[in-house]
Parts: C-alpha cells; sequence; structure tokens
C-alpha cells in the first residue's frame, strides 16, 4: 500500500511485518519523514508497522541528504551512534546529483518517542527499522560502504565478513532520482536468501531522492560476496551494508 504523508510528491511504502526463518526478526518500517528542513522521525512503538517497538530490539535509522551526510545533528542525540564505513557520499553537495547517506543505530529501552534529524541544507529523508532478538551487547558484526555514480542502472553493494553464523545482512542505500516512487529490484547474491524489501520509496521534494532497506540472511560466517541490485534509472547512489549479530 502506498501512502502520502503530507508533503507534495512524497510516497511512503508501508508494507508488512517481515521477518526471516530464523530468530532475528525485522520490526517497521516507520513511515518515512521529507522535508527540505530539520525533520522528525516517530519511534513510538505503534509508528512500527506490523509490531510495537519494544525495549532490547536494535533501531538503525537510513537519512538521506543531497551529500551533505555530515551536515545537521550527527548522529542525533538520545545515545544515537554511527554505524562504521558510514556515512558515504557522491556527487556536488545540494544539486542535481548529490547523494548522501547515514546510518544510525542504539538498543531501544522501551521508551522511545520522536527523534529530531537536523537540517542538511536541502533534502533531509529517514527511515526507521528494528531488528528483534540480536544480540544486544554487540549487535553489530560487520559493515561495509561505497557509492555508485550514473551510468548504469546495475548496482554492486560491497561484501561484508561475518564472524558468526546466521547474522541478518542490512542492505541500506540512497539514491538522488527526483521521483516518488520505489526504484530497487531483483537482489542477487548465491550466499545468501530470504531476500526481504523493506523499504524502497523516493519524493521530488528539494533535489529528490530517496531510500531503499533490503534484508537477507547469511546462514554460515565467512564474506557474503557483493549482492547486485537493478536499479529502474542511472542516478547516483549511496550505500551502507550492516551485518547484525542474533542473540
Amino acid at each position: 500500500m502506498l501512502l502520502r504523508a503530507g508533503y507534495p510528491g512524497l510516497v511512503t511504502r508501508r508494507p508488512r511485518l517481515v521477518a526471516s526463518s530464523g530468530p532475528l526478526t525485522v520490526i517497521g518500517p516507520t513511515i518515512g519523514q521529507v522535508g527540505t528542513s530539520a525533520i522528525t522521525l516517530d519511534l513510538t512503538g505503534g509508528s512500527f508497522v506490523g509490531n510495537p517497538l519494544a525495549a532490547n530490539d536494535i533501531l538503525f535509522i537510513i537519512r538521506m541528504s543531497a551529500n551533505t551526510p555530515t551536515v545537521g545533528t550527527v548522529p542525533p542525540s538520545g545515545g544515537w551512534a554511527e554505524v562504521s564505513n558510514s556515512p558515504q557520499g557522491v556527487g556536488t553537495a545540494n544539486t542535481a546529483g548529490g547523494v548522501g547517506i547515514n546510518v544510525y543505530w542504539k538498543v531501544a529501552d522501551g521508551s522511545e518517542t520522536t527523534v529530531s534529524l537536523g537540517d542538511s541544507g536541502d533534502i533531509n529523508y529517514a527511515v526507521g527499522i528494528a531488528i528483534r532478538n540480536a544480540n544486544t551487547s554487540s549487535p553489530i558484526n560487520a559493515t561495509a560502504g561505497d557509492t555508485h555514480s550514473s551510468g548504469s542502472t546495475s548496482r554492486t553493494l560491497p561484501s561484508v565478513t561475518t564472524s558468526v553464523d546466521g547474522c541478518m545482512i542490512i542492505f541500506f542505500a540512497t539514491h538522488d532520482a527526483d521521483i516518488g516512487s520505489g526504484r530497487w529490484s531483483a537482489p542477487t547474491n548465491a550466499n545468501l536468501t530470504d531476500f526481504v524489501e523493506v523499504f524502497d520509496s523516493g519524493t521530488n521534494i528539494g533535489t529528490g531522492g530517496g531510500c531503499m532497506i533490503t534484508t537477507a540472511r547469511q546462514a554460515t560466517a565467512g564474506a557474503t560476496g557483493t549482492t547486485s541490485f537493478t536499479s529502474a534509472s542511472t542516478e547516483n547512489s549511496a550505500h551502507v551494508v550492516v551485518a547484525v549479530r542474533p542473540a
């Protein structure tokens, strides 16, 4: 189902709760928030699609900017930290073609309300998800990040090397396409299973752009190898890959 969330040109995809076949479970996403100034993301329990947020869930926020990922409150206050290999960015800041990504995380304490994301200078777009049944003392097992410049609809997201079996692999990506719809499809990696698109949407506000979140499962520790996606057009994009350790 596609819902318009109060901004012209914004289309936010709110899918059902999605869960992998093992103990690690995706909660959400939240409704995406977008604007040309500071935005506030609702993280109250009921804002997550399909299942309320709970204490000890591992929260993630993906934030898209026009390649100004160090402008604004980075990371936001309230116990948030930026994952390794974030931020990433490509193109000229605050112009068409400029796109940046930040990925923040924290362990939920069960009393989350909202989080303020400062103005990055042009477009600000964010969405949250949570992972249940992860290791709360060291939930992030591995990360990687890179960018893609225009010229091809093919996207190759980097490999991560895990040290424990049964990790959930989360692919976070942002793009600069000036259109209010999803862009990404056909994730492929023979070393991973259970691909689920959690969020994929965009906007034409400001310079335009959007966010994508896809999850997959890795049965056995080691290098995942690269993962390919297909984009609907040849826009620039920025990527962060996170491996979440099971409890």
